[in-house]
C-alpha cells in the first residue's frame, strides 16, 4: 500500500514537471551603463503557455571602475518573461519581446528583444538587445526543445 501511494505521489509530481521542460542556456552579455561589463552566464527558461516563456539567468564578469583597471567581479541575476511571435518554429528566425527584473548593483526593470535563429546541433542561437539600468547586448545558445522555441 505504501509503495502504491508513493508511486501515485511521484507520478502526480512528475507529470507537470515533465510538461514544464526546462530549456537551459549559456550566454555572453555586455552589460552597461558605462563602464560596460562583459559577463558569461547560464540560465534556463520554461514555457508558461503557448507564447510565453519565463526565464532566470545568472552572469558574472569583471567590474571595471575606469578604462582598463579591474577591481573585482560583478554578479548579475535576471528574472524575465518573454512573448515569442513564433512558438512552434515555423520560420527560421523569430522575434520575441520581454521584460522583467535585472539585479546587478541594485534592481532595475529590464526590457528585452530577442532574435532567435534556426536549430543547429540541438541548440538555438539568440541575439538579445535591451535596457536594464543601461544598454545591454547578448549572444545566447538555448538548448532546443522539439517542436517549440
Amino acid at each position: 500500500m505504501r509503495a502504491a501511494l508513493l508511486f501515485a505521489l511521484l507520478s502526480a509530481i512528475a507529470g507537470p514537471a515533465a510538461a514544464q521542460r526546462v530549456q537551459p542556456e549559456v550566454r555572453f552579455d555586455l552589460v552597461g551603463p558605462r563602464p560596460y561589463s562583459p559577463q558569461a552566464g547560464v540560465g534556463g527558461s520554461v514555457a508558461a503557455g503557448v507564447y510565453t516563456r519565463l526565464s532566470a539567468a545568472v552572469g558574472w564578469g569583471p567590474r571595471r571602475s575606469t578604462g582598463v583597471s579591474v577591481d573585482g567581479g560583478e554578479l548579475r541575476g535576471d528574472l524575465t518573461a518573454r512573448v515569442t511571435l513564433d512558438p512552434y518554429r515555423q520560420q527560421r528566425w523569430a522575434l520575441a519581446f520581454g521584460g522583467g527584473v535585472s539585479l546587478r548593483r541594485h534592481a532595475n526593470l529590464a526590457v528585452l528583444v530577442d532574435l532567435e535563429g534556426p536549430e543547429r546541433f540541438g541548440w538555438l542561437p539568440v541575439i538579445q538587445a535591451g535596457m536594464a539600468g543601461g544598454a545591454r547586448a547578448g549572444v545566447i545558445l538555448r538548448r532546443a526543445v522539439p517542436g517549440r522555441r
